[in-house]
């Protein structure tokens, strides 16, 4: 038996040699133990040996200290329940030590910090806990001194953790090891034991540790005595410092150097150096520096594309920009396939909805997997779970109610349809915001679950209804627009919330664990659907709790298990990986050492990479013991360099949002553009500034750093959708007349880009959303104003009378605030009202408003609709808004209409919040008329371009505009201007200006034609 290490530079060298190994020592009905730090490990490693040995079978792959309990149950040693002490168990036990009036007698500083906060005391043993796994790990002589200490030491560090520790092992020894105790048992029980060696050597005849482990004195010293009984073979990453002279490896090779003089002593094989790089690239020639060539030979080419930065707003602009990359790379090299990518991510939380956004694109659709990450990245059970248990009885809020319908694991629970749309619009038209029942004195029972509900569950019993109910002492006016299907949807809610309420109420009782163990799996059998879940995963984490259950007698309240969920939840890593194949995204596992064709980093941001190293004031170990966050980093990217075959990709946030000020990227990064200036290659060079859009100008000036693969999408799109919409014609009636809606085409003249976008694209942008509120409204928005006073204004006009709209009713249709706050916007905007209807002409009084039904032929096409505000023989519009080009158009067209359809009518009114304008029939309104028919017909195939909201530019001004650069300054200074000269324009219109429609000159011009000829035909029809 032996204990051996074959070492390189080059991770295919060593997954070679690894296959060929296996291959010589074992059969393939032979289980073989792998020792390894990470999953994407794992998965690449499988792949090389198939590669090599044509069969790939029969592994077994452990974390390394999973191999150290693994043999201690081997060899049946102490109880059959003994296992290793972890960290999650060891927070329980030390969370009820420090409650121990013993301890907080004798260390009173240590307990007057949590005092009687258990939340604040369990996030202290989280931290112990966590330092005595350490202590176990990097150093053996420290757990000796906590053991043996008498309470005569000066440090007082020393004392309160020795007292834990002691407490710790008198009070688990039955159940638990520590792992120091595991190596000493296990060697023990070794030597000199023929039947205990028989036994291991058939279990595990030899044990493999590959890739970049984190090797401790005490665990490489464990395995050295191990290979006396087992063969021990490890295959390690090395670098050779001796011959190095760069600067660049002197900076990233700290963690090299603390790990060599481990291995002193055992046998070392090492496998020739060679370089996965082609040669003469940028990249390779860093590579070979790295390993200590001495002959780097390298002419700077502009065309090399080997290592490339890039510099970036925001994390969807980064992954944005690395998904044009990627294109380009495939597009380059044909024989490039997707596993062969990976791309390291900081956050997968922060990273995973960008990625699955971008990278699911339908357009181009990557495959991709995840690595090395917690559950709550995806919709899955336990997310749900965290979700619930972060409800809160005293909110109960729509937006917390509705975002746990959006887990489909609660949402096939109850039996709730996919789309939710149904159900938030429900909560959003009964004005649900907060609370189970309200309170009837503040009025905030007109926006509570029971109130709303009740208004939903009325309306879809009774048949349209919108009149005054009372019942059970309650008034409210039904909800009535939900019927059939829809209305199961609001049963099932009204019974979703109903179940939930009574779960919240009781959950936040304070239990014993084994209390809180059962409710955790009561509350997965009521609300989570776990079907398709592998159970085995949440019942390990179960199991750990109830192995402790009984060592904690203290009951637990809510706050400390809902935090224990939450950590537990965030270091839970997945066993497989999430996805199928593709392009692996991995978190920055310090011990990554996979090789691939590419590697991408992205987020190396100066702030986050590397880690800044954070010791607590009461952490006794030295550092020359442990490794650094920030030497784990530098080893982490010095393998990174090094295990990029063809490509290395780099990028970070480095231009802020807010200001556009220069945000300084990762140490890391400047090392490496420094190393790279002894070729004479400037930092511009290969450090590409994205804009902040992707529709940027930038994109267009043939930099080939800049790469944007969706400059053809919109034009791909639009054809695509033409091709669907050129030959469906307007619809025509019996003679063959095209039938024009007249509110289709007032909608298209006020603006056209968006009726193109909705009727030929299928497109539509914040039209239809609906924000659902969790608080009651004290104040009325710029638009609900304008509401209440449009409705009042309209109720005036129909009934031609002094009818002020009710507050009550207004509040519990959920149109007012509350209490005084309701009352004074009613005040004010009557005062308004009153002052434009001063502005009637007299013979508004004398006649009665009445809607006329439109229908005849103009030209070619037919014209059918109904006008409003017709008194006899004139037309009324009025508007409580200040004058703008919509309301001329709304007005004119209708007027237009009415003239032509009714030769009777002759003389109308447009009337605005500070002036007035006659209308009177035009001989031309007949050739106008059929002017935006045509315009209307054309503009449902092709996009035009014409807007009406900047009401300054006259026909006449805009035929002033030389240049489109002109137009276009002039444009953003209305739209970036201050209240109250600020223009709100169409997103439609803004999109199409942000994408740059008036850089073509054809464009410019089209835009010019069509705004002269509608605006030209509003002011020759307004005039006197």
């Amino acid at each position: 038996m032996s204990i051996i290490q074959y070492t390189t530079t080059n991770n295919n060298d060593l997954a070679q040699q690894f296959a060929a190994s296996i291959k010589k020592e074992n059969s393939i009905f032979t289980p073989i133990f792998v020792g390894i730090s990470n999953n994407e490990t794992k998965e690449w490693l499988v792949e090389q040996v198939a590669e090599y040995n044509t069969i790939s079978a029969n592994f077994v792959f452990k974390k390394p200290l999973q191999c150290v309990e693994m043999i201690h149950q081997i060899l049946g040693l102490g109880n059959s329940r003994k296992e290793l002490l972890q960290s999650s168990q060891l927070n329980w036990i030390i969370f009820s030590i420090l409650k121990k009036e013993q301890f907080t007698r004798q260390f009173p500083t240590i307990a007057n910090y949590f005092s009687a906060d258990d939340l604040k005391r369990f996030t202290l043993a989280e931290k112990i806990a966590s330092l005595f796994s350490k202590y176990q790990e990097f150093d053996q002589n420290l757990i000796n001194k906590l053991e043996d200490e008498t309470g005569e030491n000066n440090e007082e560090h020393i004392r309160w953790q020795s007292f834990i520790w002691k407490q710790l092992n008198q009070i688990a020894s039955n159940n638990f090891s520590s792992l120091s105790k595991m190596y000493q048992e296990i060697l023990a029980h070794l030597s000199g034991n023929l039947d205990h060696q028989k036994i291991l050597t058939q279990k595990i005849p030899s044990l493999y540790f590959y890739g970049t482990v984190p090797y401790t004195t005490d665990f490489v010293n464990f395995l050295v005595e191990l290979g006396k009984y087992i063969d021990i073979q490890i295959f390690r990453l090395d670098h050779d410092s001796d011959t190095y002279s760069c600067r660049l490896y002197e900076t990233l090779s700290g963690f090299q150097k603390k790990q060599a003089p481990l291995f002193n002593g055992i046998i070392t094989e090492k496998l020739p150096v060679s370089v996965s790089q082609a040669e003469n690239t940028l990249l390779s020639s860093v590579q070979q520096e790295l390993v200590g060539s001495n002959t780097v030979n390298y002419a700077f080419n502009e065309t090399d594309d080997s290592i490339q930065i890039t510099n970036n707003y925001s994390v969807y602009r980064e992954v944005e920009a690395l998904w044009n990359y990627l294109i380009t790379q495939f597009d380059a090299d044909k024989n490039l396939q997707q596993r062969e990518v990976c791309v390291i991510i900081p956050s997968f939380e922060k990273y995973a909805p960008a990625i699955k956004a971008i990278f699911g694109n339908d357009h181009l659709k990557f495959d991709y997997s995840f690595f090395n990450t917690s559950y709550k990245i995806q919709d899955s059970p336990y997310k749900a779970l965290l979700a619930l248990y972060a409800m809160d009885e005293k909110e109960f809020t729509s937006k917390q109610v509705f975002g746990l319908l959006e887990y489909k694991y609660i949402r096939e629970k109850f039996g709730f349809a996919e789309d939710l749309e149904t159900i938030k619009r429900a909560i959003y038209l009964a004005n649900i915001r907060h609370g189970i029942d309200g309170d009837i004195e503040l009025e905030t029972d007109m926006v509570s679950w029971r109130y709303g509900l009740k208004r939903l569950v009325y309306g879809g019993c009774i048949e349209n209804t919108d009149e005054l109910l009372t019942f059970a002492d309650t008034e409210f006016y039904p909800v009535s627009e939900f019927e059939d299907g829809d209305f199961f949807e609001i049963i099932r809610l009204n019974h979703f919330v109903e179940t939930l309420y009574d779960w919240v109420k009781l959950k936040e009782e304070k239990r014993s664990l084994f209390d809180w163990i059962k409710h955790l799996e009561r509350t997965i059998e009521n609300f989570i659907n776990i079907e398709e879940q592998d159970p085995n995963v949440f019942n390990r984490q179960l199991d750990g709790l109830m192995k402790v259950r009984d060592l904690v007698s203290e009951d637990v309240p809510f706050a400390v298990i809902h935090y224990h969920l939450k950590k537990l939840f965030d270091n839970l890593e997945q066993s497989e990986k999430i996805g199928y194949g593709g392009i692996r995204f991995i978190s920055p596992n310090p011990n990554i050492a996979v090789p691939a064709k590419i590697y991408c980093f992205l987020g190396m941001n100066g702030n986050e990479f590397p880690r800044l190293s954070r010791k607590l004031s009461f952490d006794l170990l030295s550092e020359e013991k442990e490794f650094s966050a920030s030497g784990l980093d530098k080893n982490m990217f010095l393998n990174l360099i090094l295990g990029a075959e063809e490509k290395l990709y780099i990028s970070y946030i480095g231009q802020s949002v807010t200001d556009n000020s220069s945000i300084p990227p990762s140490t890391l990064i400047e090392e490496l553009t420094d190393a790279l200036k002894k070729w004479g290659i400037p930092k511009d060079t290969f450090i590409a500034k994205h804009p902040l859009h992707l529709f940027s100008t930038k994109y267009n000036q043939n930099d080939p750093r800049l790469i944007r693969f969706s400059n053809s999408t919109k034009e791909e799109i639009e054809k695509a959708a033409v091709s669907n919409f050129a030959n469906l014609e307007l619809e025509k009636d019996a003679e063959g007349n095209k039938i024009i809606p007249l509110h289709s085409l007032i909608r298209f003249i006020e603006d056209p880009i968006r009726h193109y976008y909705n009727r030929v694209l299928g497109i539509y942008y914040s039209d239809r959303t609906i924000d659902l509120e969790d608080c009651e409204p004290f104040a009325l928005s710029h638009l609900e104003n304008w509401s209440i006073k449009d409705d009042l204004l309209k109720k005036r006009l129909q009934i031609n009378q002094d009818d002020e709209t009710s507050v009550l009713e207004k509040k519990r249709r959920g149109k007012l605030p509350f209490r005084n706050f309701g009352i004074a916007p009613i005040s004010e905007n009557m005062k308004e009202v009153d002052s434009l209807l001063a502005k009637l002409p007299h013979w508004f009084s004398e006649t009665v408003n009445r809607s006329v039904p439109i229908n005849f032929v103009c030209n070619q096409y037919r014209i059918i609709g109904n006008i409003d505000g017709v008194y006899d023989d004139k037309y009324l519009f009025a508007t409580v808004s200040t004058d703008k080009w919509k309301y001329r158009i709304r007005s004119l067209i209708n007027f237009m209409v009415l003239t032509l359809f009714d030769t009777s009518k002759t003389q109308g009114s447009y009337i605005h919040k500070k002036d007035q304008s006659p209308l009177n029939k035009k001989e031309d309104f007949e050739n106008n008329l059929i002017q935006l028919c045509e315009l209307f017909e054309r503009g449902s195939s092709e996009l035009i371009h014409f807007t009406s909201d900047f009401i300054k530019i006259t026909a006449k001004k805009m035929d002033t505009y030389l240049s489109a650069t002109d137009l276009e300054e002039y444009f953003h200074s209305q739209l970036n201007a201050p209240e109250p000269s600020k223009v709100y324009a169409s997103e439609y219109f803004t999109r199409e200006l942000k994408n740059g429609f008036l850089d073509e000159e054809q464009a410019f011009d089209q835009f010019k034609t069509t705004y002269i000829e509608i605006i030209g035909i509003v002011e020759s029809g307004l005039q006197e």
